[in-house]
C-alpha cells in the first residue's frame, strides 16, 4: 500500500476507488499487475537514477507520466480482469505479450501517434535522458490506450 501511495498519491487512489467502485484491495492487486506487466519498477528506478544529470522538472514530468499511465492501466485491469484469481496468473497472462508488443509498437505507430511518440522521445533525449529510457516511457502511453 505504501508503494502505491508513494507512486500515485492518496487522491488518485480515492479517485480510482470512486470511479471504479472497487475495493482498495482490488486497486492494490491491479497496481501489482500493472507494475509487473509494464516493468514499471525498472523504469521508475531508471528515472530516479538520473539524479542531477537531468533537470528535476524533467524527472518530475517523466514520473508524472508514469503515474498517469499507471492509473489508466489500473482502471483497465479492474474493469477487464477477474481480480479474484491469482495475481501471478494475470501477470503471467499479460507480461510476455506486453513485452513483445512494446518491442515492436513504435514501428507500428502511424500518423499523429507516430509524431507524438517521436516528439516525446526527442524531447527527453534533448535534455539528457538515455534514448532507451526515453522510448520506454514514451511507449507506455500507447500500450495502455
Amino acid at each position: 500500500m505504501n508503494k502505491l501511495v508513494n507512486e500515485l498519491g492518496g487522491v488518485p487512489i480515492q479517485s480510482i476507488k470512486r470511479e471504479s467502485g472497487s475495493s482498495v484491495g482490488d486497486i492494490i492487486k491491479a497496481h501489482a499487475i500493472v507494475t509487473e506487466v509494464l516493468g514499471l519498477d525498472r523504469i521508475w528506478q531508471d528515472v530516479e537514477n538520473l539524479g542531477t544529470s537531468v533537470d528535476v522538472s524533467i524527472r518530475v514530468e517523466m514520473l508524472s507520466a508514469i503515474a498517469r499511465i499507471t492509473r489508466r492501466a489500473i482502471n483497465w485491469f479492474i474493469k477487464n480482469s477477474n481480480l479474484s484469481v491469482s495475481v501471478t496468473k494475470i501477470i503471467d497472462e499479460f507480461r510476455r505479450p506486453t513485452e513483445e508488443l512494446a518491442a515492436v509498437m513504435s514501428k507500428m505507430l502511424r500518423g499523429i501517434n507516430k509524431v507524438r511518440f517521436n516528439a516525446r522521445v526527442e524531447h527527453y533525449v534533448e535534455v539528457g535522458v538515455d534514448k532507451k529510457l526515453a522510448k520506454s516511457i514514451a511507449i507506455l502511453e500507447f500500450l495502455v490506450s
